[in-house]
C-alpha cells in the first residue's frame, strides 16, 4: 500500500487559500510471459493505478488510470560481452482517458530501449533511450565499485497536445550501493 500526500495552492483576490489532503490508494499490476522459451522473451503488462480514484475533497482528485505495456528482452550476449541484454518496451498509459486533461494519444505513448554496454564485477555502464510524450529521452547508469552515477533527460509536454509546448528536464543521482 502507498500513501500520497497532496498540497495545492490557488490565488483568490490576492489571498492564498491552501488546501491540504491525504488519502490512501491501491494499485494492481500483472506481468505475463505469453511465450515461455521464446528467444525474444516477450512480456505483456497491465496495471490499474489509484483504484477507485484518489479524492482529496476540496484539494481535488487523482483519477484511476488503466495502463498496458509490451516488453521484449531478446537473448543476446553482445559482442564479446559488450552491448548485451537489450530491452525494448512500449507503454500506453491512461488508455481509458480518465484523467480528463486531453484527448491526445501522443502524450500517452512511451517507447524505450536499453543495453548494457558492459557489465562485470567491478563496473557497469548502461545506456537508455526512448520517447516520452513524443520527445526523445536519454539516460545512463555508470557503476564503479560501490559508487553509482545516474543521469537522465526527458521532455514533458505542458501544452494540450504533443508538440505544442515542451519542458525539458534533467535529473541525476549519486549513490553508494552494496
Amino acid at each position: 500500500m502507498k500513501v500520497k500526500i497532496f498540497k495545492a495552492e490557488k490565488s483568490v483576490n490576492s489571498k492564498i487559500d491552501r488546501y491540504f489532503g491525504s488519502g490512501f490508494y491501491f494499485d494492481f499490476g500483472l506481468e505475463y510471459d505469453p511465450l515461455p522459451g521464446n528467444v525474444l522473451h516477450p512480456q505483456v503488462g497491465f496495471s490499474l493505478l489509484n483504484i477507485g480514484d484518489l479524492d482529496f475533497g476540496d484539494a481535488g482528485k487523482i483519477p484511476m488510470s488503466v495502463n498496458i505495456g509490451l516488453a521484449l528482452r531478446p537473448e543476446f550476449e553482445g559482442f564479446g560481452g559488450l552491448f548485451k541484454e537489450p530491452l525494448f518496451a512500449l507503454d500506453v498509459v491512461d488508455i481509458t482517458r480518465n484523467n480528463g486533461v486531453d484527448d491526445d494519444w501522443g502524450k500517452r505513448i512511451r517507447l524505450g530501449a536499453e543495453v548494457k554496454v558492459w557489465d562485470n564485477r567491478f563496473t557497469s555502464f548502461i545506456v537508455r533511450t526512448g520517447l516520452y510524450e513524443g520527445y526523445p529521452t536519454f539516460g545512463t547508469d555508470f557503476r564503479i565499485g560501490i559508487v553509482n552515477i545516474q543521469f537522465a533527460t526527458y521532455a514533458e509536454e505542458v501544452g494540450a497536445y504533443a508538440g505544442q509546448d515542451v519542458d525539458r528536464r534533467y535529473t541525476g543521482a549519486l549513490s553508494i550501493e552494496w
